[in-house]
């Protein structure tokens, strides 16, 4: 310990009397260090971090699937009929449950507010292993009535943000489209699982409910997850005989929950780790041919020592334990920075994880700063390694003749060449990667976005549903706002449409094309919006063959569809 404390202030002592390969070293092996960290940091997030569930690895999401005459695979949400089949004859799965989305106003409050919620189907937070962190879960009744029994969980967001963390909240009241609604229980800080949720209610799963379930299950002890997917395949043949509404080609889809929830968006992180390891790698080669210019100025240092007694080992110590000192300072200084860089970097992970799951509200994870420590400490090695061989062997015979200091022997200027020329080869790679992603930016900002969004603007409208119960009084009402739209000074044209197309918002659909066999007639999902009369004229959207959508085409008229 007294030797390492020794080399230790020797090596601060000779970085002290080297301010700028000090400084340029130091910055250099922050940017690599912290880069990497930063990007390790998401990586983390998406692979690593236990989700907050328990028991996360036996945790399923189911949907129904299709699967099209040519073998491609497509799912949707479930069924009420076929949540309740599966429930029902399932034995390898110890829990099922269901949950839906639902938007609505919030009101009996200061002001009314939009709030997205999540009504969820009996034991369903048990199954999650999620319990709220004040008040209580449903109870079965409460389960049983659905969202006639009056009660709701609210998000820790809602709790701190509408009622100001209010320690009696479990006191007050709330109205969501003016239905009253008695708070019960307050769930953990971060989470809003699923659809971004802030408040949930029980939910009642009904046979004749269309298809627009997320469904979640846990694998009963001591099942696989292949054992699962033979029984679930099993249940989806029976199923068309159990449900006269099964399309051809159904079948059951059965994911582990992280990988349904991350999907592909876990590949920017993995490329970004990768060119980021890019970069650490030149930062390397970049100190590495600092140290060694370093040690061919100290030359003849290492040469008096030699003569002195210091032996190779003791020589290439010293400089493992500067570059060491170095790669630690650097990675400290990385580390802060990708600290700091933090609320950038949670934009990378996935929504679902980030925000739904709370990702960014939990507590720093230990594996960062030990992944930072484990790179600087491989860095200082990497970094290190040659200038410490080098120095361990210095031209004892060339000093005593008096070589001039700048005399480097071949063998050292074909190492500095070669280091140059790995330097060239990474930054062209690097270069070569930037400049690909900059003219694939270029070409999404000029990509068609196949209507005219110029001058188009947009509003979200959300009808409250114990108002308007009846399609006749929905109609109405859009019929009357459509009106008053167009008719205002500057407006060219108005319409209304179910979900904003460049939002990512989707519906989708499973099809059957009529007059088919079976296994023709089997077909994968498609996404599809309602839209009123209009619509696609206001978007600037050209129509290539057939006709609009008009008023003929109203509520009990033979159905249309634009393709």
């Amino acid at each position: 310990m007294e030797t390492l404390l020794h080399d230790l202030r020797l090596a601060l002592r000779a970085l002290r009397r080297n301010p700028g390969f000090s400084a340029a070293a130091l910055l250099t092996l922050a940017l690599g260090i912290g880069g990497t960290c930063a990007a390790f940091s998401v990586v983390n997030d998406i692979f690593l971090r236990p989700l907050p569930f328990a028991d996360e690895g036996k945790l399923l999401r189911l949907r129904d699937s299709t699967r099209a005459a040519d073998g491609g695979l497509s799912t949707v949400n479930t069924s009420g009929a076929h949540f309740l089949e599966i429930a029902t004859q399932s034995r390898t799965l110890a829990g099922l449950a269901a949950q839906e989305a639902r938007s609505g106003t919030l009101t009996g409050g200061e002001f009314p507010e939009h709030i997205d919620a999540a009504l969820i189907s009996q034991g369903g937070l048990q199954l999650l292993g999620v319990h709220p962190q004040r008040g209580r879960d449903f109870t079965a009744d409460e389960e049983r009535l659905g969202e006639d029994a009056g009660v709701a969980l609210i998000s820790a967001h809602l709790w701190r943000g509408r009622f100001g963390a209010d320690p009696d909240v479990l006191q007050r009241n709330l109205e969501l489209d003016g239905r009253p609604l008695r708070i019960v229980g307050v769930l953990p800080p971060g989470y809003r699982f699923p659809y971004d949720a802030d408040l949930w209610l029980p939910l009642r799963v009904m046979p004749t409910a269309g298809g627009d379930y997320a469904v979640f299950a846990r694998l009963a002890p001591g099942v696989t997850l292949e054992q699962a997917r033979a029984e679930l395949a099993a249940i989806a043949a029976r199923m068309p005989a159990r449900d006269t509404r099964t399309l051809p080609g159904y079948g059951i889809s059965a994911e582990p929950l992280r990988k349904s929830l991350v999907q592909d968006e876990d590949r920017i992180a993995v490329a970004l780790l990768i060119v980021l390891a890019f970069f650490l790698l030149l930062a390397c080669v970049n100190v590495a041919m600092l140290l060694l210019a370093r040690s061919a100025a100290r030359h003849r240092e290492f040469a008096i020592r030699s003569a002195l007694g210091a032996g190779p080992w003791r020589q290439a110590r010293q400089l493992l334990t500067e570059s060491a000192t170095l790669a630690l300072l650097g990675g400290g200084l990385g580390l802060l920075g990708s600290w700091w860089a933090a609320p950038w970097l949670t934009l990378l992970v996935p929504r679902n994880l980030s925000l739904q799951l709370g990702m960014q509200e939990a507590p720093l994870d230990l594996r960062v700063p030990a992944f930072a420590l484990g790179l600087s400490l491989l860095t200082a090695v990497a970094a290190g390694m040659l200038p410490a061989l080098q120095a361990s062997r210095p031209d004892l015979q060339g000093v005593l003749k008096g070589a001039a200091p700048g005399a480097d022997p071949l063998r050292r200027r074909r190492l500095l060449g070669w280091f140059v020329s790995g330097q060239i080869a990474l930054g062209v790679i690097l270069l070569c990667g930037a400049g690909m992603v900059i003219e694939n930016f270029r070409l999404l900002q000029g990509t068609a976005l196949g209507f005219d969004a110029r001058n188009l603007y947009t509003a979200e409208l959300v009808l409250p549903e114990r108002r308007y119960t009846e399609g006749s009084n929905r109609a109405r009402l859009l019929e009357d706002l459509m009106a008053r739209l167009s008719a205002l000074p500057g407006i060219d044209g108005a319409g209304i449409i179910t979900a904003n197309p460049i939002r990512g918002a989707t519906w989708s659909i499973p099809i059957a094309i009529e007059g088919r066999d079976d296994d023709a007639r089997a077909s994968q999902s498609v996404n599809h919006r309602l839209i009123a009369p209009g619509t696609l004229a206001a978007m600037g959207i050209p129509l290539l063959r057939g006709r609009h959508g008009g008023r003929q085409d109203v509520q009990g008229a033979a159905p249309v569809v634009i393709v």
